[in-house]
């Protein structure tokens, strides 16, 4: 029993390397960020951190209280002694570091000899991988949540996995076409008991209805979603996210659609192997993002990439059982060039965020 909780805490040297390559990463954005005056509370990190101090308050419309009640007990078992800003990227590299661990234990169940690339490629996933834990939104605690209900499901662990599906159903609203996929996925196929679903869903159901006095639009908790980011900003009334940013004229409208282009055809293209070998539990993960790539405007169409670090997990499997390790590199030296490429990513995209924000309507 010691035993199998000592193996499932500790990390193996590759693991530690990139935590500590992740480590110095987000230092060395957060005191840039510190020596120019950029402060990471505004926006989206703002609406939590407002919220953490007024937990009984609906303060944010389009976000949901289980990211500010984790960093409001963070800021308990810290004694208040934290600021806000620091805290809340504490607890984003936290949920990073676990979530490297629980990949790591998904890799080796369904591809062990691709888990160091595997490890690499989420860990710094382009422009994101580390990024948001300076500018700490509830992605990274989003990601860990959806990896570790694809592990629970995989193992057949149900109540671990209703738990952190019950909980992340109410931390960001992209992971609901996850978890319910999963869900329903858990029960055709893997023989979940069905009444599991109300229940990871029953504390969802309680805020809601909390939330909805009489007289109140029952859609409240879509509608800004509706309005904000599902609506063609283009000519083109699917794949505005897409192919409405590629049409812009712009460099930077060019590359973020081509990269969004390229996850696009690549969820299609393992869509299609995992559909082809019938696995099932894989096709569900993944499946969100063609929605997200079909549905989301140009606005919020980044968060097709942002969600897009599950692909790690069919893509290793597909590297393995067609036989093409080959082309996962071999030589330390090619792994420190990939993660290069990979840290210029992250850094660029922090950058961004700083220009973004200081030039842009939420400074």
């Amino acid at each position: 029993m010691h035993q199998a909780v000592a193996s499932t805490v500790r990390f193996s040297r590759e693991e530690a390397l990139l935590i500590i390559t992740g480590a110095a990463i987000c230092a060395a954005i957060a005191i840039t960020y510190h020596v120019l005056g950029f402060s990471v509370i505004r926006s989206d990190v703002r609406g939590y951190a407002d919220w953490s101090h007024h937990l009984f308050e609906h303060r944010v419309k389009y976000h949901l209280p289980g990211y500010p009640t984790l960093i409001a007990l963070s800021r308990v078992l810290t004694l208040g002694w934290v600021g806000d800003a620091v805290l809340m990227q504490g607890l984003a590299f936290i949920c990073w570091v676990i979530s490297l661990r629980v990949l790591s234990l998904t890799l080796e169940k369904v591809s062990p000899e691709s888990k160091r690339l595997g490890l690499l490629l989420f860990g710094l996933y382009p422009f994101v991988g580390v990024a948001y834990i300076v500018y700490p939104i509830a992605d990274i605690l989003a990601s860990l949540l959806l990896i570790g209900a694809f592990y629970c499901a995989l193992r057949k662990l149900w109540w671990p996995f209703v738990l952190i599906a019950a909980y992340g159903l109410l931390v960001h609203k992209a992971l609901w076409p996850f978890l319910f996929l999963l869900m329903l996925a858990c029960m055709v196929w893997m023989g979940m008991p069905r009444w599991h679903l109300a229940l990871a869903g029953a504390p969802l159901a309680i805020y809601y209805l909390i939330m909805t006095p009489p007289g109140k639009n029952p859609l409240w908790i879509l509608r800004w979603h509706l309005d904000r980011e599902l609506t063609s900003q283009s000519s083109f009334p699917v794949f505005d996210g897409i192919l409405g940013t590629l049409i812009q004229g712009s460099m930077k409208g060019m590359f973020k659609g081509g990269v969004l282009f390229l996850v696009f055809l690549s969820t299609v293209f393992l869509g299609l192997y995992l559909l082809k070998r019938k696995e099932c539990l894989l096709l569900a993960l993944i499946t969100p993002l063609v929605i997200f790539a079909v549905t989301l405007n140009q606005h919020e169409a980044w968060a097709l990439l942002r969600f897009s670090k599950v692909l790690v997990i069919p893509l290793c499997v597909w590297l393995v059982v067609q036989g093409k390790r080959g082309i996962a590199p071999r030589q330390l030296s090619a792994y420190i060039g990939l993660a290069a490429v990979l840290i210029v990513t992250n850094i660029a995209w922090a950058a961004y965020i700083m220009m973004y924000f200081d030039s842009g309507p939420f400074q």
